[in-house]
């Protein structure tokens, strides 16, 4: 069984995902945020993967 907290932590990413294509800084900011508080299972990866590695093809 899924925990609320797993639910929760899937939920997050999600709008993650839907706020990188809505408000970059903002998906930025939070992205920072959730990386301190080590909260790894909310993170947007997919996205976070891509821009990093635009970060160093520059």
């Amino acid at each position: 069984m899924i925990s609320w907290n797993e639910t929760m932590a899937v939920e997050t990413a999600l709008s993650m995902k839907a706020l990188y294509d809505q408000d970059f800084v903002l998906w930025a900011s939070k992205t920072a945020q959730l990386l301190k508080l080590k909260k790894f299972d909310e993170v947007d990866w997919e996205n976070l993967i891509e821009e990093v590695e635009c970060m160093g093809e520059k």
